[in-house]
């Protein structure tokens, strides 16, 4: 029995910009919820003992006002604190993480043992794992209009007197960079729909949710779809997979694209 299918994509503009360059490598990104600061490669330990670096002071500076101090980082100093980190800055981002108790126990463990960010591999290239260590902050204060800068630099005992990290400027974007999505086709069976669409130019979606309206009335709601990204005549294309539909039912569909740090156009 063939399904018939009716397909509206919502146009939502991505912004992925967190490969810009910023005065001694400092970068700062806004993404959902706020603006999001890196801080560096090694997070700074409670426990390191005697001299050397033991904290790192975050400033903020707003449009031409003097700079100000927001906070101190440092990692956790406990399994406990690790997870409750990280459970929290996870909530604010797209993609779900998939680390459970376990995973995070592992990851504890190895930071315990060798208190260096290369013991823990793969995982602390996750933004809330980031976060979570101190290795990535996120500004939640900030409003749309105003430009902020960020300075960081390095507390502890016998430190040589070093010149301050300073990010460029960076503000909420009015309008971030769209990837386009277009309709082509779709290929409907007995209980699936796939439908095709090309990518614009611009920053490419790391994550989509979808949307569908059963029977062309009602609200859109959640539906949990499958994708695939691939090349079509050489240029990107995007096939969605609906394996929960339903014979003889007309299908609506809203698909919004997302960047990692969960921001989308409006």
């Amino acid at each position: 029995m063939k399904k018939i299918l009716f397909f509206s994509v919502l146009f939502i503009s991505t912004h992925l910009s967190f490969s810009q360059k910023a005065n001694n490598n400092l970068i700062a990104v806004a993404g959902k919820g706020g603006i999001y600061v890196s801080l560096g490669r090694q997070p700074i330990s409670k426990k390191a003992g005697g001299k050397g670096i033991r904290s790192v002071k975050v400033e903020r500076k707003v449009n031409d006002e003097d700079f100000k101090g927001l906070t101190e980082m440092d990692v956790p100093t406990s399994r406990k604190e690790l997870t409750e980190r990280f459970r929290k800055y996870d909530a604010l981002l797209p993609v779900p993480s998939n680390l459970d108790d376990n995973t995070l126990g592992k990851i504890w463990e190895k930071w315990e043992k060798y208190q260096v960010i290369d013991s823990l591999k793969r995982y602390i290239t996750n933004p809330s794992l980031r976060m979570a260590f101190g290795l990535l902050y996120l500004d939640e204060k900030v409003q749309n209009g105003n430009t902020y800068s960020y300075r960081i630099s390095f507390t502890g005992e016998g430190l040589s007197r070093s010149e301050p990290y300073i990010s460029i400027p960076v503000s909420l974007p009015k309008r971030p960079a769209v990837a386009g999505l277009k309709y082509l086709h779709n290929i409907s069976e007995e209980n699936k729909i796939q439908v095709l669409l090309s990518v614009g130019k611009g920053d490419k979606p790391f994550f989509l949710k979808a949307y569908r309206q059963e029977g062309l009335k009602g609200n859109f709601v959640p539906v949990n779809v499958s994708y695939v990204t691939y090349l079509r005549k050489g240029e990107p294309t995007i096939m969605l997979i609906d394996e929960f539909v339903k014979p003889l039912t007309a299908y609506r569909y809203t698909i919004k694209p997302f960047d990692y740090l969960a921001m989308r156009g409006h």
